[in-house]
């Protein structure tokens, strides 16, 4: 989850920047029909609360796979390529601490 969320927040507001609110919403609305059917099919069965959490975790890494996909379609990247900047992202973050703490 703490890949999904992110990569799926980064994925939804980068089609958003880049006009395509109608991806961003189709992105959102099928998330929430992922996150929705595994607790419809098992609850049945009383298993509904675990049967949720893992509808949840699965629709995350599924919805962020198909917003990075639609980003990827605007803008060329690898995650190999994201990762080989980490150096950069760190020294980053660590200008801005300095700057924050004067």
């Amino acid at each position: 989850m703490s890949i999904a969320v992110p990569a799926f927040a980064i994925g939804s507001n980068v089609l958003m920047g880049l006009g395509e609110a109608r991806a961003r919403v189709s992105c959102w609305a099928r998330r929430c029909w992922w996150c929705r059917l595994p607790p419809i099919s098992s609850s049945s069965r009383g298993s509904a609360p675990s049967g949720a959490a893992i509808a949840v975790v699965v629709a995350s890494y599924i919805m962020a796979w198909i917003a990075l996909a639609r980003v990827r379609s605007y803008i060329p990247f690898t995650v190999g390529e994201v990762l080989a900047r980490r150096h950069d992202i760190r020294a980053f973050i660590l200008r801005r601490l300095q700057n924050i703490r004067g």
